[in-house]
This record gives C-alpha cells, sequence and structure tokens, in this order.
C-alpha cells in the first residue's frame, strides 16, 4: 500500500508542479510503481531478503517518505481528465468498476495462458523443482514484484482519479483488504495456489460485507476486528487444505 500512495504522489505531483498532462502523469504513476516493485524486487530474489519482511519495510518507508514530503497534507488534483475514471459513466455504468474489471481480466488471461504464468506458479509451488525444471527462479521472483508494482501504480492513479486527489491515510486503510481478499480468494500463503477469479470474489465478498456492515451501523472498531477474523479463518482453512493433500500424497 506504501507503493500505491508513493507512485500516486509521484504522479500528482507532476500534474501539480510541472504542468504535466494528465495522459503522461498516468504513465509517471505507473513507472514509479514499476521502479519500486523492481527494487523490492531485487531485495528478494538477489539478496535473498525475506518477502513479507522486505515488503512492509519498503511500505513503511513509502508511507514515511509522502507524509514528509506532503507534511500531512491531502494533495487535490483538480485536472478534469485525470478525474474522468474516478467520476464518469458510460450509459448507466460507472468507468471505475470497469477499469477493475479489465485489470482482472488481463491478470487472469496472463497468468493463465502465458508462460511467465506458468513459471510464477511453479516457483511459488516449489522454488527448487522449479530450478531443477530450468525455470530461472531469481527472474520469476523479481518478475513478480515488478508485476506487482506496476498494479500498485495503476491502483495509485485509480485511487487519484476517484478520490480526486492524494491522501496519506489511503495505505493504512486498505492494507487489511488487500491481504484479506486473496486469501479468502483460495490464494495460499504458502505459494503456488490461487486465481485471479478468486481474488476477485474475495474482494467482492469484503465489499459486501463491509457495506453490510456499514448500513447496519456497526462500529468501525468492529468492522476491522471481524476482517482480521476472516483472514484468521481463511489461513486456517488453507493450512488445513494443504495438510490434507500432504497426508493424501503420502
Amino acid at each position: 500500500m506504501g507503493n500505491l500512495v508513493f507512485s500516486s504522489m509521484v504522479g500528482a505531483y507532476a500534474m501539480q508542479q510541472f504542468g504535466v498532462h494528465w495522459t503522461l502523469a498516468v504513465l509517471v504513476t505507473i513507472a514509479a510503481g514499476v521502479l519500486v516493485g523492481l527494487l523490492n524486487g531485487y531485495f528478494v530474489a538477489y539478496l535473498r531478503m525475506n518477502s513479507l519482511i522486505a515488503t512492509l519495510a519498503m511500505g513503511l518507508f513509502l508511507q514515511g517518505a509522502v507524509l514528509g514530503a506532503t507534511q500531512a497534507r491531502t494533495m487535490v488534483v483538480t485536472d478534469e481528465g485525470c478525474s474522468y475514471i474516478g467520476s464518469a459513466t458510460v450509459g448507466n455504468w460507472p468507468v471505475m468498476p470497469i477499469a477493475l474489471f479489465v485489470a482482472y481480466l488481463l491478470a487472469h488471461v496472463v497468468l493463465a495462458y502465458s508462460a511467465w504464468g506458468r513459471n510464477l506458479y511453479a516457483t511459488g509451488g516449489n522454488r527448487r523443482a522449479a530450478n531443477a525444471a530450468g525455470i530461472n527462479v531469481r527472474r520469476a521472483r523479481l518478475g513478480a514484484f515488478t508485476a506487482s508494482g506496476f498494479l500498485a501504480g495503476l491502483a495509485g492513479f485509480l485511487y487519484t482519479s476517484y478520490l480526486g486527489g492524494v491522501s496519506v491515510t489511503v495505505g493504512s486503510t486498505t492494507l487489511l483488504y488487500a491481504v484479506a481478499a486473496p486469501v479468502i480468494g483460495g490464494v495460499s500463503l504458502f505459494g503456488g495456489r490461487g486465481r485471479v477469479i478468486g481474488m476477485l470474489g474475495g474482494t467482492l465478498l469484503i465489499t459486501v460485507i463491509q457495506t453490510g456492515l456499514q448500513l447496519i451501523n456497526v462500529s468501525a472498531y468492529y468492522i476491522q476486528m471481524i476482517g482480521g477474523a476472516m483472514i484468521l479463518l481463511a489461513i486456517a482453512v488453507d493450512a488445513f487444505r494443504i495438510r490434507s493433500e500432504e497426508r493424501g500424497g503420502v
């Protein structure tokens, strides 16, 4: 989430300070996300840092950088072209969900039907076996983090378009759901398992539950507690499933 806020701040700053057209600012935002993902991937793939700790540390660093650069003030973006996707509609359909589903569709095609996607699944399932099969594990892991940075940059632009600016609190409020959605959707924390359609289902499920709890006036503190309980339940189910598969294999 730190990458999302940082990349969106870079794009907004380019528009505000240098008068960059919003179409070019989109590319700047995504490029910033890709560079952060590439750097994080280098730490994990080549310096062999723990992926979870390195990602969290990078996120904290970037959120701190945004906080210092903006002095905790919201950066307002007034460019109508930039805010088009966040507010416009096509017929009766808002543009933002369309962009979301297009991103999910492209991710599904790449992961399910490309050689890179198959290599990524193999690397996540068993790095030693993938290496023995001739897969460049380091390159696959670096590519995964770079792709994650690309998606973070894209999400940063969509957030800027939707909110009409950059808020330093965005990362902290969405981190829980960014972790929960894939796990609830069937993505294994042990690697090598999970589908994009499952992640989409997890995202929609969390959104429905969160919205429903807000409609019945449940306190925000309890909503966060329920989200944490859902993550714990999904992790427990995932661990039980993997243990059952291992016993069945024996």
